[in-house]
């Protein structure tokens, strides 16, 4: 089967999918938020899902939300020719300790290579890295859900909600340690290079 081909067929079953997602969306019963929950196992689950969706979505009123946006830290500029492997360990160092809150801990880290670029006056420069990091607490961790880890270190304790193992790509326990391989990306400036992606 050639690859148009291919193409076109998962386009249509994603359009069948959709179609079908939102004549199911629009044939269930709603239910307002005054109306009593229904006592069926099936109605809880349904009320939990929509719960999620809605912080997910914004919708829960800012007084009920917790916040998740990381502490502010000090943001990182190193000097000399290009960003060194010691200045690669100390960013992601950060990066870790901000985006995970303390759940994952740097153990190792090792540039692999590295490329300078400059791209409309910006000089730039992506740092490949492998490195080894340790679960503090059992938690789900990573970034991009399904799509698999795209390089972030999120990371939240298990509440046993649906929406965990959705928006995270990875899980583990305490103690569990996991080699990641990834780039960090840095722009030079005024001040140095500092961390950009």
């Amino acid at each position: 089967m050639n690859t148009k081909k291919s193409l076109s067929l998962v386009f249509v079953g994603i359009l069948i999918l959709a179609a079908a997602w939102i004549n199911w969306h629009n044939w269930r019963p709603s239910r307002s938020d005054s109306e009593p929950a229904p006592e069926d196992e099936y109605g809880r689950k349904l009320d939990i899902l929509r719960e999620e969706l809605n912080v997910v979505n914004g919708k829960t009123p800012a007084s009920e939300r917790q916040s998740t946006a990381p502490p502010q830290t000090k943001k990182l500029y190193f000097k000399g020719k290009i960003p060194s492997e010691s200045d690669g360990r100390a960013v992601l160092e950060q990066k870790i300790q901000q985006q995970s809150k303390g759940l994952i801990r740097l153990v190792s880290f090792r540039k692999t290579d590295g490329v300078a670029r400059e791209t409309m006056g910006m000089k730039l420069y992506d740092l490949m890295y492998s490195a080894e990091i340790e679960l503090t607490n059992d938690c789900y961790w990573g970034d991009g859900g399904r799509l698999g880890w795209q390089g972030g270190f999120f990371a939240e304790r298990p509440t046993g909600g649906i929406s965990q193992m959705v928006e995270y790509s990875k899980s583990g326990k305490k103690g569990q340690r996991e080699q990641v391989s990834a780039t960090l990306g840095f722009e030079r400036t005024e001040n140095g290079w500092s961390l950009v992606r």
